[in-house]
């Protein structure tokens, strides 16, 4: 019996004694090496501005029982975890969340991201106010919500991306390509759902990373360089969820511990590799280090990524490293042996199975759709009259170089011909309605009326969970609370600059004049036409206006083959095989 207690407490004092855990200093200094396979580590969150919890239940982090998401911890903890290592990198696709929250930050805070931009640390892609849909939403809707993005990230940080991240819409667009990302200079798109028939054969011919050339009309100069992410989705490769509380493991690389995995998750990574090398042209692939709501504590996502860095770069066989999409983009460009694929139609409908196409949201909720556009539409004869008669304006805009040269508020709006006696009588008579009205009333006008809960509404509405109908029903009526309050603001606008119109408005000359008194307004077949000093607005029934699509077309005796146009951008298209 004392022999027995002898070899207990001789086994507790060895267990008590074991050898402390070794502090590692993780090298991520790595870069890109052109002689090895180098993989682009993209740390990435992708943050719905509404789907299964509204957008601001998705911002505060509020019934968290739906789906665990908060989206002002993602990006607390990601500038946090930036500034913790200056190897590490991360991209930020969705500017309604990014300008919510940074309009709530301290000076401190906001001098920190705007550092962390500067040395592109912090890289913005895409750039729209959110990632809107392509099949359901309409074209002019399209423009203004990455608009109001775009705008937003000029006037902060002095930039405009240059890189395209749709990677959750469902299916892609010609003219989304071709008009929204060439034609406006974005230099490359990313993007992950496609047809998973389209993804088998190009995976196996590795077309997955193509040049596509949409439009016939834009030939070489419509197109752009796209990549299709071989997963079909968005996350990271199997097995590397870092996220806090992802079922995937995590790096133990503590010798002394049971847990210890550094040879077993280095080669489980490399398998990946080569499996993603086997449908990518060329020694450079990416993966997408992140997923819906991921990064919630960047900490744990970024420690894991730090310690896969130096172990697999340790093992010398890949060359991997902190990456961003324009990164990934030049390795690309600077290739001269590879020819891409081009592609020259959209990418619709989108199937992610067998008997799984998802073309029912091209016509569900249809009520909501049509508030939606009804909503745009009233948006855009809104702008008109406050244009026209000057009414809620920022009064910086016109000091703001973005507005500059293409903004008809600092303009003169009926833009009278000088040339004739009634353009200088109009002119004359505009310069003494100007001095009639007193400072102190311009300053009320500007304070009282806006359009900025009309535009924020517009713009998150062309999410590619809004306006397809894809979203909870709560959600759905969050948006059109949006929508309402948005058109209720807008109301005064519009009331205000009829009233204005009704005031200072004369009948233009006409045949009629000369036997009838004509009024200033009149109305007739669902139009209101107001007129002032001979300039005609034309307010259209926004339920039953029909809009018609631009089409484009080669002028001056030019060839409508895409060899006639010279390609622009960063990608040469010379021997290019056509799929």
């Amino acid at each position: 019996m004392g022999l027995l207690n002898a070899l207990l407490l001789l086994v507790l004092l060895t267990c008590s004694q074991a050898l402390p855990a070794i502090a590692i200093k993780y090298n991520t200094t790595s870069r890109r090496d052109p002689k090895k396979l180098n993989v682009h580590l993209v740390a990435h969150t992708h943050d719905d501005s509404g789907w299964l919890k509204t957008f601001d239940e998705y911002y505060w982090g509020t019934r968290q029982y739906i789906q665990t998401a908060a989206v002002q911890h993602i990006l607390s903890t990601v500038v946090q975890a930036l500034g913790e290592n200056p190897d590490r990198k991360f991209c930020y696709a969705e500017m309604s969340f990014f300008s919510k929250w940074w309009g709530l930050q301290p000076p401190v805070v906001q001098d920190q991201v705007k550092q962390l931009v500067t040395r592109g640390h912090l890289e913005f892609i895409n750039g729209g106010f959110v990632q809107h849909d392509e099949a359901a939403a309409h074209y002019v809707a399209m423009i203004d919500q990455t608009t109001r993005g775009h705008r937003f990230l000029n006037r902060t940080f002095g930039i405009t991306p240059k890189t395209a991240w749709q990677i959750d819409p469902f299916g892609h667009s010609a003219t989304q390509a071709s008009l929204l990302l060439a034609a406006a200079g974005f230099e490359a798109l990313f993007f992950g759902r496609a047809d998973y028939q389209d993804m088998k054969i190009r995976s196996s011919n590795k077309q997955l990373e193509i040049l596509w050339r949409p439009s016939v009309s834009w030939g070489e100069s419509g197109q752009i360089w796209t990549h299709n992410y071989p997963s079909g989705n968005y996350g990271p490769p199997e097995g590397f969820n870092f996220d806090y509380g992802a079922w995937d493991a995590p790096i133990v690389d503590d010798p002394t511990s049971p847990e210890y995995n550094v040879p077993a998750r280095v080669e489980d990574f490399i398998k990946q590799v080569d499996k993603w090398s086997d449908m990518i042209q060329g020694n450079d692939i990416l993966f997408m280090m992140g997923s819906d709501f991921q990064f919630v504590n960047a900490h744990a996502n970024f420690i894991n990524m730090d310690r896969l860095i130096h172990h697999v770069n340790a093992d010398s066989r890949v060359n991997v490293f902190y990456s961003t999409p324009s990164a990934y983009v030049a390795a690309k460009a600077s290739y001269s042996n590879i020819s891409w694929p081009v592609k020259t139609d959209d990418f619709f409908p989108y199937a992610d199975c067998e008997h799984c196409y998802w073309t029912g949201y091209f016509t569900s909720r249809p009520t909501s759709k049509g508030y939606i556009r009804q909503a745009t539409a009233y948006l855009a004869a809104a702008r008109q009259l406050q244009a026209l008669v000057n009414l809620g304006h920022d009064s910086t805009a016109r000091s703001d170089p973005d507005h500059s040269g293409s903004d008809l508020r600092s303009s003169d709006h009926s833009a009278p011909d000088l040339r004739s006696n009634l353009g200088r009588s109009a002119l004359r008579q505009q310069q003494q309605d100007r001095s009639d009205h007193s400072e102190q009333q311009q300053q009320q006008q500007q304070q009282g009326f806006s359009l900025e809960a009309l535009e924020f509404a517009v713009s998150l509405s062309q999410h590619h969970d809004a306006i397809t109908g894809t979203e909870k029903q709560a959600v759905a009526n969050d948006y059109a609370r949006y929508l309402y309050l948005g058109m209720q603001q807008a109301s005064d606008l519009v009331n205000a600059a009829l009233l204005t119109l009704l005031k200072s408005g004369e009948p233009a000359p006409s045949a009629a004049a000369s036997s009838s008194t004509t009024p200033a307004t009149s109305s007739s077949n669902g139009l209101f036409i107001a007129r002032i000093r001979y300039v005609c607005c034309r307010l259209y029934d926004y339920v039953s206006t029909r809009i018609w699509d631009p089409i484009k077309h080669l002028v001056g005796g030019g060839s409508s083959s895409s060899g006639g146009v010279k390609q622009q951008g960063i990608f040469a298209s010379a021997d290019l095989d056509r799929d």
